[in-house]
């Protein structure tokens, strides 16, 4: 069983959190955003704009965590429900992954609206696919 983590709350005491790296702080520490009213120190450094996966060794009177593998979450039962994942150009996002993707789905301002009614078929690995300000066909030009 794994339990599925949506939106977890700053008040929620929980053995992991998600986080986007800050920069260091003055004395070199990395921080990290984790959803909490102030940054978690790491007790490693790690770079910034990185997304990790952090177990919380405290959360007061200073926020402090270790970045782990999200395999560690899950193996204590956390899950998001998803995985993010960076991708070099977008034929990496497309064929690089940890698994074929049977159903992909791409962001576009000049593809179609999804309505009310729309479904996706069904499928057992869903790739999400978020353009940048160029949009997705500029990517693909690029890749």
């Amino acid at each position: 069983y794994q339990r599925r983590v949506h939106g977890m709350r700053a008040t929620e005491i929980v053995p992991y959190r998600e986080g986007l790296v800050l920069a260091p702080d003055a004395n070199g520490t990395s921080l990290a955003n984790v959803g909490l009213d102030r940054p978690c120190e790491l007790t490693q450094e790690v770079q910034a704009d990185v997304r990790v996966t952090v177990r919380m060794d405290r959360y007061a009177p200073t926020p402090r965590g270790t970045v782990v593998s999200p395999a560690e979450a899950r193996a204590h039962g956390l899950y998001w429900g998803y995985d993010v994942r960076p991708a070099c150009g977008l034929s990496a996002a497309l064929n690089d992954g940890p698994h074929p993707y049977d159903c992909v789905v791409g962001t576009s301002e000049r593809g179609e609206e999804i309505t009310r009614d729309f479904s996706l078929p069904p499928h057992k690995h869903l790739l999400i696919v978020l353009g940048g300000q160029h949009g997705l066909e500029h990517s693909a030009r690029r890749d």
